[in-house]
Parts: C-alpha cells; structure tokens; sequence
C-alpha cells in the first residue's frame, strides 16, 4: 500500500512539472533572468500599435514616397493603466511579441497580420520562449516562438484558442 501511495505522489509531482505555471507581466520581469531561454505562459492585456504610427502620417498613396510600417503587439499587466494614455515616471511592465511570432507589415495604408490577429482579444495567454534583450541601454523582454496551439485569448470571461490566418488593417 505504501507503495502505491509513493507512485501516486511521484506521478502527482511529474504531472505539475509538466505544466506551465501562468505569469503576469510583472511575474516575468522580477524574475527575468531565470526565466530567459524558457518556454514560459503569460497572461496580459493587449496592445497593438505601428511603428511609425499611421495616426500621424495617415494613407499616402503609392508612389507618393510611401512608409513601411511594422505592427507591434506588446502585453501589459491586466490591471495596468492603459500604455496609449499612461504618463507616469516609470515605464509599465511590457514584455514584446516578437516579429517572427506575430509577423505585421505594410505601409501607411494597409498592414497584414498573420498567424493571428493582434486585435482579436484584450487579453492573450500567451506561450513562447523569453529572450531578455538590451536596446539603447534599457532591458526588453521578448516572447518568442510563440506556440499558439497551447496560446489562448480571453472571450466573454472565457479562454479559448486563437484563431489563425491572415489578417488586414485599412488605415484612412
């Protein structure tokens, strides 16, 4: 009997290890460095954005010298201010989708946006692997690899898979 007792809870430990704990945003960058290189699962608030940002220039039609631009997506924590109209002293939390992962290009008139669509859900569940990175001096964390068959979107208070394909944004 002891026996199948100590099976039970070794097979118990094996099956939560094999298990992805899920992380906030915050989670991640206290403990950045343990978890760069790791498949990880975390949950944040969505928030995508273009580089340059088209609000600015609006559509220039082709052969007018047009703009590449690229689609960011970057998660928050879930009860962080909004990032479009924070203006605090210190920088939210973000960690970045990497552009392998979530692939967003066009111009100043259209981006297309494939495997999903950035812009599905307010908040992802997201697994993928951490790269912590320096640019111009200043940590950024990166998810990449991004694994959507284990990744998931909140909808009406429920998680669900990400659907996938190719998707277009019209900029006016």
């Amino acid at each position: 009997m002891q026996r199948v007792v100590w099976l039970l809870a070794m097979l118990s430990l094996l099956v939560g290890c094999g298990s992805t704990r899920v992380l906030t945003v915050s989670e991640v960058w206290g403990k950045a460095e343990a978890f760069e290189g790791k498949l990880i699962r975390v949950r944040g608030r969505a928030h995508f954005s273009t580089v340059p940002y088209v609000g600015l220039t609006g559509c220039i039609p082709a052969g007018n010298g047009r703009i590449d631009v690229v689609g960011r997506l970057d998660l928050f924590d879930e009860n962080a201010p909004d990032p479009a109209y924070y203006s605090g002293k210190q920088p939210l939390p973000r960690i970045q989708v990497s552009d392998a992962s979530l692939q967003c290009k066009g111009d100043t008139c259209q981006v297309t946006c494939m495997p999903f669509d950035p812009e599905e859900a307010r908040v992802f569940e997201l697994v993928g692997t951490l790269r912590v990175d320096t640019q111009g001096g200043k940590q950024e964390l990166v998810l990449e690899n991004v694994d959507l068959k284990e990744s998931r979107r909140l909808a009406e208070e429920k998680l669900e898979p990400i659907p996938t394909g190719t998707f277009r944004y019209v900029f006016p």
